[in-house]
């Protein structure tokens, strides 16, 4: 039988041998509200890449959001509990309707509306998800976002 120290260096060489830690090494940044740092929509989006980098669970992802907030956005989302939420899209909404004021969320979304593709930007180059009205709980519309330019 293996103890720990044994085990501990049998993980450490298979790690190694595969070019490093393969869950860890895609590191969840913390969001801490400095829109100068990181936006919210722009943090958003790293979460998610992490989340699907590192195969979470429902679970896990809720509690990975709760975690990474630090300073300002911690203190904005302290009353919100993990186990409070059903499912991880539920939690995003909730934490965005703290960071992303409405009046900022209809600008974003005019001057997406009002953006022209540029010669030689291909259709989809840039795609981001749009919402559509904006509100303090966004859902995902159908529309293309070309046909929204």
């Amino acid at each position: 039988m293996m103890n720990a120290d044994q085990f501990a260096q049998l993980l450490a060489g298979v790690q190694q041998a595969l070019g490093g830690q393969h869950r860890d090494s895609t590191k969840l940044m913390a969001y801490n509200n400095d829109k100068e740092e990181m936006t919210w929509v722009n943090w958003r989006q790293h979460f998610l890449t992490v989340r699907d980098t590192c195969e979470w669970n429902n679970l896990r992802s809720r509690r990975q959001l709760k975690i990474a907030m630090k300073g300002e956005a911690a203190t904005m989302v302290s009353d919100l509990n993990v186990v409070d939420f059903n499912d991880l899209n539920a939690m995003l909404d909730a934490f965005e309707a703290r960071f992303v004021p409405a009046a900022e969320g209809n600008l974003v979304h005019a001057e997406f509306r009002a953006a022209r593709q540029q010669p030689g930007e291909r259709r989809y180059s840039n795609f981001i998800p749009v919402y559509e009205p904006y509100s303090s709980a966004p859902t995902r519309t159908t529309k293309s976002p070309i046909t929204a330019i």
